[in-house]
């Protein structure tokens, strides 16, 4: 559980490294978002999830 949590933040970093700008940083809360709820197993709470970040999605590209 530890590893793969810390094996995800070294991604997120990389990433974050690579690419500075606010669009990479939105996409990786993003998966955040997605990932986290769906390792607790929260089915109800990972929808609502989804659906927020799929707002924020169309008020990003506006």
């Amino acid at each position: 559980m530890q590893f793969a949590e810390q094996y995800i933040w070294n991604i997120v970093h990389k990433l974050i490294i690579q690419m500075k700008g606010l669009k990479s940083m939105l996409m990786i809360s993003l998966g955040l978002v997605i990932f986290f709820p769906v390792k607790r197993g929260t089915q109800g709470h990972k929808e609502l999830l989804v659906r927020k970040a799929n707002k924020a999605k169309k008020g990003y590209r506006g």
